[in-house]
């Protein structure tokens, strides 16, 4: 699978979902807020935090508040029928009001990583970080240095003829179980990531790079300090000399939370590490994911790794299939109305904005499938329409080598 690059995004972004509740200078205000907002998104490297993106984001919040859109409503369509099923109107979650966006479909992340301890930017100026941060300290060599290429986030309804998760949070069993009766209430919430291990580092992810070089030219003096006395690269590893992409899927499930307007309660069950080109990369995959040879974990991440284990029934991988996939599983995953959410904040047919339970901000752009490109091609043609008395955004970026195509 070939995964894009990051695009360049600029200028307007699209239309705003109509709504005869909102005036048409409330929707301008709202398209000059979107336009900024992600004008500072492209200029800062999509940090949430700076000031232009906070003022903004207030203006796209009020304007989606206003249309009464709620976006429980969207878990309960049916991926056959586009009318609300009886739960949803029973439930008072069917009406929209005239807006169109839907929460299903493939989303790709405008907003920086939140991962923490940022090992900074790559020379193609991707953010870097340890696989262990990456991954939550599930798969080794944990201190491998990574540069992560896209975000991808995939949300779709789950039939009821299909099968139910196996691992759900104790709280939400009996909700899901129901899922099998009512039909659409339950989602998938997959997070999938676009990553390249950096060339020019052992496996101890100490940099062999000539900047990692001490004043006799020796290099792997650059460490992390993983390794041990004596242990050095050259003679137990040999080095990455070049770049391997690789994929990342965190397995995630969605439910509406009964209680709170635009609120999906969220929880992870398990994910995978795997190789994005199996034909050119596959040995090196092998020899730098080895189970037996890989570094031992550290004092803090055994820490980490013995807690998942005992309340969130991790269990990490200690194989590699054939195709060198590796799967981690959370047999009692953490979830539950309350406890571990997601609130929407903004939806409209190109762009969304969440904030998680802990307060985080996540800012995604629809990617165009053959299902919707030629609905949101008419909606931008009917905004540059609109906008023709003023400054309303009606773009698109392509983005290079891939068959994806995002709304902007």
């Amino acid at each position: 699978v070939a995964l894009p690059n990051h695009p360049n995004i600029g200028g307007g972004f699209g239309a705003l979902s109509l709504s005869p509740n909102v005036s048409v200078p409330a929707r301008r205000r709202a398209m000059e807020a979107k336009s900024a907002l992600l004008s500072s998104l492209a200029s800062t490297g999509g940090d949430v935090k700076n000031s232009v993106f906070l003022s903004a984001l207030p203006v796209l919040e009020h304007y989606y508040r206003s249309m009464g859109t709620d976006a429980r409503a969207r878990s309960f369509r049916s991926q056959k029928s586009s009318s609300p099923s009886r739960l949803a109107q029973m439930e008072g979650l069917s009406g929209n009001n005239g807006a169109s966006a839907s929460i299903e479909g493939t989303w790709l992340s405008l907003s920086r990583p939140d991962y923490t301890n940022c090992l900074g930017k790559n020379a193609s100026q991707h953010f870097m970080y340890t696989l262990g941060r990456m991954s939550f300290d599930m798969f080794r060599p944990t201190n491998l240095r990574c540069s992560i290429q896209g975000e991808f986030n995939t949300v779709r309804v789950i039939d009821e003829t299909e099968r139910l998760p196996e691992y759900v949070p104790r709280r939400l069993r009996k909700e899901v179980l129901r899922c099998q009766y009512s039909g659409g209430r339950l989602m998938t919430y997959n997070i999938i990531l676009a990553f390249v291990i950096e060339p020019n580092q052992d496996r101890h992810g100490n940099d062999l790079s000539p900047e990692g070089q001490d004043a006799d030219g020796k290099k792997g003096v650059k460490d992390n300090g993983d390794m041990k006395s004596g242990d050095h690269p050259r003679h137990r590893h040999r080095p990455i000399a070049r770049p391997i992409r690789g994929i990342m899927t965190n397995v995630g499930y969605m439910l509406p939370d009964p209680s709170t307007p635009n609120r999906l309660s969220v929880w992870f069950a398990e994910g995978s590490l795997e190789v994005n080109d199996e034909e050119s990369d596959l040995d090196e995959w092998r020899r730098i994911f080895d189970c037996h040879g890989a570094p031992k974990r550290a004092l803090r991440e055994r820490a980490h790794m013995l807690a998942a284990k005992l309340f969130l029934g991790a269990s990490a991988p200690d194989r590699m299939e054939e195709d060198g996939t590796m799967v981690y599983e959370l047999k009692r995953p953490i979830g539950g109305h309350g406890m571990a959410y997601t609130d929407v904040l903004f939806l409209d047919d190109d762009l969304r904005i969440l904030r998680g339970h802990h307060g985080q901000v996540y800012v995604c752009a629809r990617v165009l499938t053959g299902e919707n490109v030629a609905a949101l091609q008419q909606v931008t043609k009917d905004s540059a329409v609109e906008g023709s008395n003023g400054p309303v955004g009606n773009g698109t970026v392509t983005l290079k080598g891939s068959a994806f195509q995002v709304s902007v």
